[in-house]
């Protein structure tokens, strides 16, 4: 599958606008349009993860980038298991998204503006690189 910047940022911009219309909707249209945006997100992390950030010199921001993409990956995760979807726990995935997106949009995407991938399939059981198992992130708030 071909994939290039371009391409990601619309990702963000079609995950952020969705997120932010899911207040008018009822759950089972939540749980539904959360798990689509997650599998979204989960291809998106794992091309930055393996095909575009191993390209940049600048570690200290693609370690941050890395641990971010962790926390919005446990945040769709704890999210999508909830009885009914909490609208902080939204709240806080929106935001995450946005902090995130105006990284990578403003420090990362402009050196590749006509990068384009070969980038398959997300393989079975693949996580971000920083991952670690955890029950939830909100049973320790």
């Amino acid at each position: 599958m071909r994939t290039s910047i371009h391409e990601l940022k619309d990702d963000h911009f079609f995950v952020k606008k969705s997120l932010k219309e899911l207040t008018f909707h009822d759950v089972e249209k939540i749980r539904v349009t959360l798990a689509h945006l997650f599998e979204v997100t989960k291809f998106h992390i794992y091309a930055e993860e393996e095909y575009v950030f191993p390209r940049i010199e600048e570690k200290p921001l693609i370690r941050t980038l890395m641990y971010q993409h962790v926390v919005i990956w446990n945040l769709f995760n704890d999210i999508l298991k909830e009885e009914y979807p909490n609208f902080n726990h939204l709240s806080l995935l929106s935001e995450m998204m946005s902090l995130h997106t105006f990284l990578e949009e403003e420090r990362v995407y402009p050196y590749f503006k006509d990068l384009t991938l070969e980038v398959g399939e997300v393989p079975k059981g693949w996580e971000p690189t920083f991952a670690r198992p955890y029950d939830s992130m909100f049973d320790k708030l």
